[in-house]
């Protein structure tokens, strides 16, 4: 399917994949959220402790079982070979 597609997939909660992705590289949206800034956390470094801040919705990738941030490339963008992810039905 089309990366439009797979994102709408995505907004609804599923976890998206191109097809020949490696089985662990999926991605999943993760939601927002009011975070309250901490002593000794690292957010304490930029913020006030009790700052309240907000943490936006973002997109993120699982490779390797490691978690990081991504973004989708041009090729990405194009690419009709998106899949809604099984893993987890």
């Amino acid at each position: 399917m089309k990366f439009g597609k797979a994102l709408e997939a995505l907004k609804k909660g599923r976890g998206i994949r191109r097809t020949d992705w490696r089985v662990d590289k999926g991605i999943v949206l993760v939601p927002g959220s009011d975070i309250v800034v901490e002593k000794g956390r690292p957010l304490a470094q930029l913020y006030p402790v009790g700052s309240e801040i907000k943490y936006l919705p973002h997109i993120d990738v699982n490779q390797h079982g490691e978690i990081s941030a991504w973004q989708p490339t041009h090729e990405d963008l194009l690419a009709e070979d998106w899949t809604i992810d099984q893993q987890g039905d």
